[in-house]
């Protein structure tokens, strides 16, 4: 039974476990197996019974199976484990559901399932689907091969759909509190699907997980169910997620030689645009970061560098604020664009261009060499007071010998990591071929008078996976084969099992033994009455003897039945019936 919630100050307390009575649907299922369980589905209004249909999923809380409601499972069910089903997770359930949260992609419990006794064992929500966002936009091998056509317009609106699911549970009092990749699915720049939102804040009941990058300064290293989150630490959460969607899995407080992720949200050490650029991360995180617009640049160092504007809790902007910023972001793509055609480059190779002072003309700074003119001014007499007279000195000359052996040097080692890699591939190619040609079942052909195996390779695998009957014939005994009377053609396997004939000729062959057998049976009980009726006339005796000469002799009768059931042709009548039936 449960218990009433048990308040510990302003926080719920851990609860209470509840002991089932009735069964806990699901249980002992296989990830796969297709089930036909029914429940109950109860939204506090309404109950309706519903059947779990397949387990698809399974995790540290539960499992979380398919159901019949809708043409393709709209809704799934998660069904908690035993070990998890605490009175206060049903509480806070029902105060979720009271919020009646219909927004599409946001995958908020709808009601809860119970079982035959009507105890509560988990919730039923809508179904998610596409890939989470830390295994697809997080990891740039992934996000190239997930999302091929993606460009930075494509990240921007990801980031402007997801900004507004959160506003929309933020103003409602609902704080996400884990937010990290796991937790969102995308489809498309458009579509995501926020999941596991049985774990976010309401009320008093705190959200009881969290991730060290998404963790505000003020709450590293507390334990995440012990404390109600603020609003100020959601917004540093969604902060944190804007700048790893921009910067494809890059933390803000990751950097080059720096302490840990925690030690650095800590101090604030955020070093893109600080006064110390040696930590900077090189290469493309460099570039990406270049190629932002200003206003978000700008709204990232104030977030995250200590001493920046909106650094201080309570000064950190919301979903709201970040959304006014990315949507001037989207409305200025075509002007940057004009200026620099790598801006909606998610991956640029350069940094970006910026415009000379001098003749007006965008051009691409040199990273170690910056001027805020161009080289053609640079190298003419209007350099002015900004350039030198030409950049053939001594100096120069040197610089770009170095960068020139710098860049061979690295073509060289990409050169070698991609032919390392060309051999790992093959090597891998060619296990998973030899695996693919590993005999996985070898069993007798079902045939009796076939004496062939059937063999089965790994290959063959995906081919009966589910509930498929593997095959019981080989492939001799399916050859088309022509019935020995007719003609007709059949597979070999049904001719044996009918002594080489078809369907029909058996049967006829059938009736005409059954016709011949009938028709034997009828002469052999005619001559047995006529050599009874023979042998049976009465005897001529005194009128001294009795009666028993009027009746056939008891001996002679047995002596011709015997002769009858030991003459040929009635054995033979007898085997020729006992092998048609």
């Amino acid at each position: 039974m449960m218990a009433p919630c048990q308040q510990k100050g302003n926080v719920a307390s851990t609860g209470r476990q509840i002991v089932l009575q009735g069964s806990l649907p699901g249980e002992g299922v296989q990830k796969g197996q297709a089930v036909s369980i029914e429940v109950m589905a109860d939204d506090g209004s309404h109950s309706k019974p519903i059947k779990l249909t397949k387990k698809i999923g399974e995790g540290g809380e539960g499992s979380v199976f398919e159901t019949s409601l809708g043409k393709t499972s709209d809704y799934v069910a998660k069904i908690y484990a035993r070990s998890k089903l605490i009175d206060t997770k049903i509480e806070k359930l029902k105060l979720m559901m009271s919020k009646s949260i219909a927004l599409r992609g946001v995958c908020f419990p709808v009601a809860i399932i119970k079982n035959e006794k009507k105890e509560p064992v988990g919730f039923l929500m809508p179904r998610a689907k596409g890939v989470e966002l830390g295994k697809s936009v997080f990891m740039p091998k992934l996000l190239q091969q997930k999302f091929p056509s993606w460009t930075r317009r494509d990240t921007i609106q990801l980031c402007i759909t997801i900004l507004e699911k959160i506003e929309h549970l933020n103003d409602r009092g609902i704080i996400l509190g884990d937010i990290n990749g796991q937790n969102i699915l995308v489809v498309s720049p458009t579509e995501v699907y926020f999941v596991d939102c049985d774990s976010y804040q309401i009320g008093n009941y705190p959200c009881p997980a969290g991730t060290v990058h998404f963790t505000p300064p003020e709450a590293q290293g507390k334990d995440y169910s012990t404390f109600l989150r603020t609003q100020a630490m959601e917004n540093f959460a969604i902060a944190t997620l804007l700048f790893m969607i921009m910067l494809p899995g890059k933390s803000p407080y990751a950097s080059v030689g720096g302490a840990s992720p925690a030690e650095n949200i800590r101090n604030g050490a955020f070093v893109y645009e600080s006064n110390d650029n040696s930590k900077v991360p090189p290469g493309k995180w460099g570039f990406i970061w270049s190629h932002m617009s200003f206003k978000t640049r700008e709204a990232f160092v104030e977030t995250f560098r200590r001493g920046g504007e909106h650094f201080a809790p309570e000064k950190r902007m919301n979903a709201k604020q970040w959304l006014e910023i990315f949507k001037a972001y989207q409305h200025g793509i075509d002007h940057m664009l004009a200026r620099d055609p790598m801006a909606m480059d998610i991956f640029p190779t350069r940094p970006k261009m910026r415009e000379c002072r001098q003749c007006g003309k965008m051009y691409v700074p040199d990273p170690f060499h910056y001027m805020p003119i161009c080289p053609e001014c640079a190298g003419s007499k209007r350099a002015g007071a900004w350039g030198k007279p030409s950049y053939n000195t001594a100096r120069d000359m040197q610089i770009e010998a170095a960068y020139a052996a710098k860049r061979e040097m690295d073509r060289i080692q990409r050169e070698r990591e991609r032919a390392v890699r060309r051999v790992e591939e093959n090597q891998r190619n060619v296990e998973h071929r030899r695996w693919l040609n590993e005999v996985w079942k070898r069993y007798p052909c079902k045939n009796p008078k076939c004496h062939n195996t059937i063999t089965l390779y790994n290959r063959d695998q995906a081919r009966y996976v589910g509930n498929k009957r593997l095959p019981e014939y080989c492939n001799d005994c399916w050859q088309d084969t022509p019935c020995k009377k007719c003609g007709y053609v059949a597979a070999k396997w049904m001719h044996d099992e009918r002594d080489g004939l078809c369907k029909k000729c058996y049967e006829e062959e059938k009736r005409k033994s059954a016709t011949a057998l009938t028709s034997s049976i009828k002469y052999q009980q005619k001559n047995v009455q006529q050599s009874v009726s023979t042998t049976a006339k009465p005897r001529v005796s005194n009128s001294t003897s009795n009666n028993s000469g009027d009746k056939p002799d008891g001996c002679m009768i047995l002596f011709i039945i015997f002769l009858i059931f030991m003459s040929p042709l009635t054995w033979a009548i007898l085997s020729s019936c006992s092998s048609s039936f």
